[in-house]
């Protein structure tokens, strides 16, 4: 497979515009989910945030 290994959790990180952006689904209290999203310069930057 080309490409690197994902760690877990790390599937949603991808290249955007001059960085890396990542979205990660949130479950509200009403019951809904929406996404949010993530933005950095660095793909290490979005993982850590």
């Amino acid at each position: 497979m080309p490409g690197r290994a994902r760690a877990n959790g790390e599937g949603s990180i991808f290249p955007y515009r001059n960085g890396f952006a990542a979205y990660v689904w949130v479950t509200k209290p009403d019951g809904k989910r929406t996404r949010k999203y993530i933005y950095g310069r660095t793909r290490e930057a979005v993982h850590d945030k």
